[in-house]
């Protein structure tokens, strides 16, 4: 099988495995206890993002035909879901820090706060992304969707302003939000009162030093890969309508009917998408591998810190003792042992708790 992408099967095995891993880290923080909202919604879309690039990179690995039409509409919009909550959750992450350090304690905050605080986390996470993917991209998606060689089905939107407007300026807006409003207001706390800081973290009882610098790391990783990626998508978009434009100008919209005309999916081969510009190149292949460099940074950060290894070796040890134990057992009385899996689980779960 010859293949668009030189270095194929390397996507689709470093997108699965990313998406088992996040898996591992959802499964300890499940049972850790520690509900994060921001940190719990990016690990999952991130995990359905890697998960589906990787199939994608094997079901149009050496073709470009228009298939599996149901679900390439999903994972179209599984994209721009992701799009947006990628860069909310981040938002929201850099907010909460912010307060954390700042030396808001939140167990202290009055019923009001903690509900505005809630309302707003689930608009960030979870209301917006939906009305941009339910609505907004509808209103500017020239084509059902399009299919790339060697990476398979991708969303698109009409060269116009409108779709800068309403889909692609929200992962620019959201982590500018957070790069000029939290973060640098979390740098000046730590340095202006460094001793205070560590102080709370410390006997504060809600969160540990190393989970928040740990959790402000996933923050700026996650606006270093997501602020870019959106820029050059952005300025790709712009220079390809331009440069087939015969006005020489970028429309704001083309209108309802224009924009729907061509609604069958489009195609582009692996040949066409060689001689394409180097924006184009670009944004194609850093936006399925930002998804997987981003993984791997949560679970460097959050599955191999010293609570989730001893956790996990907690876990494999007491599944070791507990089949020994079951041979044993059936080979006297020809019963089976009784210790279930739950047991094996929470037996383990103190050690995760500052994970």
């Amino acid at each position: 099988m010859q293949t668009f992408d030189p270095t194929y099967p390397l996507l689709p095995i470093s997108s699965v495995l990313c998406a088992a891993l996040l898996l591992l880290v959802l499964f300890t923080r499940a049972i850790g206890g520690t509900w994060n909202l921001g940190v719990l919604i990016l690990c999952f879309w991130l995990f359905l993002e890697n998960l589906t690039n990787g199939v994608n990179a094997v079901l149009w690995a050496d073709n470009f035909q228009v298939k599996h039409e149901v679900y390439c509409d999903i994972v179209t919009h599984v994209q721009i879901f992701s799009s947006i909550v990628r860069p909310a959750c981040t938002l929201i992450i850099t907010r909460r820090l912010y307060k954390i350090v700042s030396l808001r304690d939140i167990h202290g905050q009055s019923d009001f706060e903690r509900r505005f605080n809630k309302v707003l986390e689930v608009g960030l996470a979870i209301v917006l992304p939906t009305f941009v993917t339910a609505i907004f991209y509808y209103i500017v998606q020239d084509h059902r969707f399009v299919v790339l060689e060697g990476i398979g089905c991708q969303y698109t939107v009409s060269g116009s302003a409108l779709s800068i407007l309403l889909v692609l300026s929200w992962p620019i807006v959201l982590p500018v939000v957070s790069a000029l409003l939290y973060c640098p207001r979390i740098i000046r706390t730590f340095r202006q009162h460094n001793a205070d800081t560590v102080e709370f973290l410390a006997t504060n009882g809600l969160v540990t030093r190393s989970r928040y610098l740990r959790t402000l790391g996933i923050g700026c990783i996650d606006i270093v890969l997501s602020l870019p990626f959106a820029l050059f998508k952005i300025a790709n978009l712009v220079s390809s309508v331009l440069s087939t434009s015969k006005e020489g100008r970028f429309p704001f919209y083309a209108g309802w009917h224009a924009t729907h005309a061509h609604w069958a999916p489009a195609v582009l081969p692996g040949p066409i998408l060689k001689t394409a510009a180097l924006w184009t190149l670009f944004t194609t292949w850093f936006g399925v591998w930002s998804a997987v460099v981003l993984a791997l940074a949560i679970f460097v950060l959050f599955g191999l810190s010293q609570p989730a290894r001893e956790f996990f070796k907690c876990l494999l040890s007491r599944s070791a003792e507990s089949a020994r134990e079951e041979g044993i057992v059936s080979r006297i009385s020809f019963t089976p042992g009784r210790r279930s899996a739950r047991a094996l689980v929470f037996g383990c779960s103190v050690l995760i708790d500052a994970v």
